[in-house]
């Protein structure tokens, strides 16, 4: 007899065929071994919002350059305690503007390296892409922390960035693919508390620790952790069997099924989209589809997802960190406001959880969006630096949160799983545009356009968000086949595709019609041109020519020989006239038949065609 947490005996093919979300339902919503796996995945975003916000407490000098003399000797003072960046590496006042270039450099290697990063989890696996992405970044902490100059913090730092991305995105992947589909709504709030985790500690650790290097290696600890992920870590369940890896999914289940101690019945978790009755062993066991990135690009729907998306995440990212790096700005004291702009991400996230529970992640997604556009909005009427302005501020803060929280998964559920990485990836490294450009909003001088500017943004986005399918309550889709692109979209690409089909009917009616019309001009100037050569001839005594006579005999002779030679030349003698017959190019004449005023009908239909 089987031991509880063995699995019941299948044939290899219900082992290929399985339902990867089926599997993860079987194991319970709150299974021991996907939670144990979910927070394992889940360490990556306290480490990357740990590395995007330290440098806002480290960089600036603690001197202010507009202070008076009388006041230097205290800010002096002060800066003894505390060594900045800026103290560190000597950037004085002139040179303020080379410490955005340590956010600068973060971004720009996150923007570079998702796309990749993301591809090759797809291609090779999640687990070996973000295990040396994790500890790719620990070293890299280690090196920015000990970095000899500011030119060499800022190499450590661009390479940071571009490993702290990969964990990000592909880290995102793993949790949303390591949970039952019941637990995702759950996963958005823990999530958020991570995320807020690395944030908080940042500003807790910045008031006890004075020494930038110190603060910045603080990062290195929870990293530490991850060593054991080379034997605990496994490979994402989904990606296994959209990749045919049926070794791999019997170890995942065996050790899931040994941790959970229960038993899984494989024929239970079967697919619905092939039934394994259906399938003969030799079928089933062929190898699946590998995609690539040009198969994004071969279907026009999943395409228009793809951009669509792309600029959700823009809009998200810019208004995520203008209201994360000027939050600072939102209180005269600059850690209260940073304090409250990282605290109201934890009701961000239980609001987003609740909604989740009640509501589809589309309408989670516009209802969110719309909250953020009209805070944003209101933000217009009130002064900056008001206690309306600040509570405006985050109530927008808020909102963008639960966006964070749908939109995502709203994306990762859309993707089928064999470019789910891929797609993710894109439209992350796309959005990365928006961090980017965050920082140099106040280059807009008048702070009424700054704030349109945003408002006017959030609105296209949320148009673009309602093309989306729902995708609650529903199995991860497998590959391309699979894909649901939404009443909206498929409509756009039918009416598009129609529009194309029509505009090419016309076209080649127009070109029939032009070919008609220069056929028919054409045998209008045959006959032209015949009867004036008819008409030459009886006038080419007068003319010098040749005798019409002359012409008449010669061509009644060829005439004699041939009747057919006569009928293509479009002449033939009656009595002591030349009558022109009429003919079309490329064509049998049109004879006429003797004694009859109608055309041959057989000649007429050769002459068509």
């Amino acid at each position: 007899m089987a031991s509880k947490h063995q699995m019941i005996a299948t044939p290899m093919e219900y082992m290929y065929n399985l339902d990867a979300d089926k599997v993860l339902e079987r194991f319970g919503k709150y299974g021991r071994y996907q939670m144990i796996v979910y927070l394992m995945a889940a360490l990556n975003f306290f480490i990357f919002s740990y590395k995007t916000t330290v440098i806002s407490l480290i960089a600036e000098p603690q001197t202010n350059c507009t202070l008076h003399a009388n006041d230097s000797s205290l800010s002096l003072n002060d800066s003894r305690h505390y060594v900045t960046l800026a103290t560190d590496f000597g950037i004085g006042c002139e040179d303020k503007h080379l410490l955005e270039h340590a956010n600068g450099a973060f971004m720009l290697g996150n923007f570079l390296f998702t796309a990749l990063a993301t591809y090759s989890a797809d291609r090779f696996g999640r687990r070996p892409i973000f295990l040396l992405s994790l500890w790719s970044i620990v070293v890299l902490s280690v090196a920015c922390a000990f970095a000899p100059s500011y030119e060499w913090f800022l190499f450590f730092r661009f390479f940071s960035g571009a490993f702290g991305a990969s964990i990000t995105v592909v880290g995102f992947v793993l949790t949303v693919e390591s949970v039952a589909a019941s637990f995702r709504s759950v996963q958005v709030l823990v999530n958020s508390l991570i995320w807020v985790a690395g944030i908080l500690s940042v500003g807790v650790l910045h008031l006890f620790i004075f020494n930038w290097r110190l603060l910045y290696l603080c990062v290195v600890a929870p990293g530490l952790f991850s060593v054991v992920y080379f034997w605990l870590f496994p490979e994402s369940i989904h990606w296994l069997i959209a990749n045919g890896k049926t070794k791999g999914v019997k170890r995942y289940i065996s050790r899931a099924s040994r941790v959970n101690n229960v038993t899984l019945n494989l024929h239970s978790c079967q697919s619905d989209i092939v039934a394994p009755d259906q399938t003969p062993p030799h079928l089933s066991k062929a190898p699946r589809a590998k995609r690539n990135f040009l198969d994004l690009f071969r279907m026009p729907t999943l395409l228009l997802h793809l951009a669509l998306n792309c600029y959700i995440f823009i809009v998200l990212n810019f208004v995520y960190w203008v209201l994360t790096l000027y939050s600072v700005k939102l209180h005269e004291q600059r850690m209260i406001g940073f304090f409250l702009s990282a605290v109201v991400e934890v009701p961000a996230g239980i609001l987003a959880m609740l909604l989740l529970f009640c509501c589809g992640r589309r309408t989670v997604t516009v209802v969110a969006l719309f909250g953020q556009t009209v805070s944003l909005g209101l933000t217009i009427l009130v002064p900056q630096g008001s206690t309306s302005n600040l509570l405006l501020s985050l109530v927008a803060k808020v909102f963008n949160g639960v966006s964070w929280a749908s939109e995502p998964l709203l994306l990762s559920e859309m993707a089928p799983t064999t470019v789910r990485n891929m797609m993710y990836g894109i439209v992350a490294t796309v959005g990365e545009i928006g961090s980017v450009f965050a920082p140099y909003l106040d280059r807009i001088g008048d702070e009424n356009v700054q704030k349109i500017v945003v408002t006017a943004m959030s609105v296209l986005a949320i148009l673009f968000a309602l093309v989306a399918p729902e995708t609650s309550g529903r199995a991860l889709p497998q590959d391309l086949a699979d894909f649901d692109a939404g009443p909206c979209a498929a409509f756009l690409c039918r009416t598009l595709k129609r529009w194309r089909s029509g505009g090419e009917t016309k076209k080649r009616r127009r070109k029939s019609n032009e070919g008609n019309a220069l056929v028919e001009e054409g045998s209008s100037g045959e006959r032209t041109a015949l009867a004036e050569e008819a008409a030459a001839e009886d006038g080419g005594d007068e003319d010098g020519a040749v005798p019409a006579a002359e012409q008449r005999q010669r061509q009644q002779t060829n005439s004699n020989n041939n009747d057919d030679n006569a009928s293509r030349t479009g002449q033939a003698i009656v009595g002591d006239e030349a009558v022109v017959v009429e003919q079309q190019p490329h064509t049998q004449p049109k004879m006429v038949a003797e004694g009859s005023g109608r055309s041959d009908p057989t000649a007429d239909t050769a002459a068509h065609h």
